[in-house]
């Protein structure tokens, strides 16, 4: 998930982040946070991917996502 509340202050007002950890986080068959080695290969296996705001109107990972 990058950046939020929780480990930098440049996130401070995007909240939206912090929800998204707080509520789904545990879900199964869900990774978010932290880094993963094979993050392209979990990006394509999976069904949904967000891309949710971060500290600018638009994020490198929407693209990553689509590819």
């Amino acid at each position: 998930m990058g950046g939020t509340t929780s480990n930098t202050d440049i996130y401070k007002n995007v909240t939206i982040r912090t929800q998204i950890i707080e509520q789904m986080s545990e879900l199964p068959n869900t990774s978010m946070g932290g880094f993963v080695s094979e993050y392209h290969e979990l990006l394509g296996e999976s069904v949904f991917c967000l891309a949710p705001r971060g500290k600018t109107p638009w994020t490198v990972h929407l693209y990553v996502a689509i590819l």
